[in-house]
């Protein structure tokens, strides 16, 4: 599968279509294939105390600060709002006529952004999207297809981060898991977890997720 989020060149692609973006026509542009571009067109530099011309380009995406899902910075009249890449694709092409609050990857890739792989969906319908339950529960996992208690449920949610390895890079040490690592420094599995995904100092130490 191609990743159209790597290809910033300006000229649409086989079968590419653009769609303004509601609330910033005439800036700023989202495509079929889950990439957007902002428009040419001049805007006012208070330097020089004149307009100048702002070429077309397609944006660089990030993956904000838990790192879920493609999204993109978009600015108006001075200030600017990081957007869903998703939901940007699916509020420009997909009817939601049911008014569902939720984009669901149907093939349970964040990251495949492309028309054909988005719906409008509840969000039970997106806790039971079957690839998701495959891929993060595990039809080997002793716990998928029951019905589990609210502890069960946690353990769930937070099982694969935990089974990976952490390092802290300052001192060496190599734990078999965040909640090890949290036990050593006294500290709590979601403090750790948040230092590493947000690159933060934490009691003197840079974490990382050893990948060995």
């Amino acid at each position: 599968m191609i990743d159209y989020s790597k290809i910033y060149s300006t000229k649409s692609l086989d079968g590419e279509i653009w769609k303004d973006i509601e609330g910033y026509e005439g800036i700023y542009q989202v495509s079929n294939f889950g990439r957007v571009k902002s428009l040419e067109r001049y805007i006012y530099n208070n330097l020089i105390n004149s307009e100048v011309l702002l070429k077309e380009r397609v944006l660089h995406v990030g993956k904000g600060v838990k790192g879920r899902y493609f999204r993109v910075k978009l600015s108006k009249n001075g200030s600017s709002k990081s957007m869903l890449i998703h939901r940007l694709v699916a509020e420009a092409f997909i009817p939601n006529l049911l008014n569902k609050p939720q984009v669901d990857h149907i093939n349970a890739n964040r990251f495949d952004n492309r028309v054909e792989n988005l719906r409008w969906v509840t969000s039970k319908e997106n806790c039971n999207n079957p690839l998701r339950l495959e891929l993060f529960t595990g039809s080997n996992n002793h716990y998928y297809g029951k019905k589990h208690s609210v502890e069960i449920r946690h353990k769930m949610s937070v099982s694969s981060t935990k089974r990976k390895q952490v390092i802290n890079i300052t001192t060496g040490e190599l734990f078999i898991s965040i909640r090890k690592a949290a036990e050593k420094y006294g500290s709590s599995h979601s403090q750790i977890k948040n230092v590493i995904q947000c690159n933060k100092k934490y009691k003197g130490c840079y974490w990382r997720f050893y990948e060995g």
